[in-house]
């Protein structure tokens, strides 16, 4: 597996090649085909189309998938540690007690002139303390639909299918709009857990 590496103060992004297993995929594969898309909102209740065009799906965790879970659990142990709490000025918490859980799996959907301009998913002292983002298209099955971090030139092969992005929450990412084709991801959040 191929493994880039960013480091900035405290922000790190992963952006790995081949990461996502094939049994994965196939299940991502089965929820784009067998559950029905939802328009997407901008913080769980609000549709914003000038902030964000596209589809979404979730994968809510259930007997039949907990290999999905399992693996997202193992991606969580073994990155966590560049993903620490840290109080509201951005400063590390060091003291954090349970682990990382993740949140259902989100399948999205960008077709023909969706995007999704600018954003945070979390703010630095949010419960959640690591996105997880995995290419589930082709790059050849689509034409822009670029993820983008700012200020940050990721390597060409985000682009691959398998690729996963593990990046801090509250880094500002976008996905412009795609001009031809059809793009879709998988992404998740992990939020530390209340144990003592």
């Amino acid at each position: 597996m191929v493994k880039w590496v960013h480091r900035s103060e405290d922000n790190y992004v992963f952006v790995l090649k081949d990461a996502l297993p094939k049994n994965i995929l196939d299940m991502m594969e089965q929820v784009l085909l067998a559950y029905l898309p939802i328009p997407s909102f901008i913080d769980g209740t609000n549709i914003d189309k000038n902030t964000r065009d596209s589809e979404v799906r979730f994968m809510q965790y259930n007997e039949s998938n907990t290999y999905v879970r399992n693996w997202l659990m193992n991606v969580a142990n073994e990155y966590s540690s560049y993903f620490p709490n840290t109080d509201e000025f951005g400063k590390t918490i060091n003291s954090r007690k349970g682990s990382l859980l993740p949140e259902p799996v989100q399948v999205t959907t960008y077709k023909q002139n969706n995007f999704y301009n600018w954003h945070i998913d979390g703010s630095a002292q949010d419960p959640r303390h690591m996105t997880l983002m995995a290419q589930l298209s082709k790059s050849d099955e689509y034409e822009g639909g670029n993820f983008e971090i700012e200020d940050l030139t990721l390597p060409s092969f985000v682009r691959d299918k398998g690729t996963v992005i593990l990046m801090k929450p509250h880094l500002k990412h976008r996905v412009t709009p795609v001009l031809k084709g059809e793009r879709n991801s998988m992404i998740t959040w992990f939020q530390t857990t209340n144990k003592t």
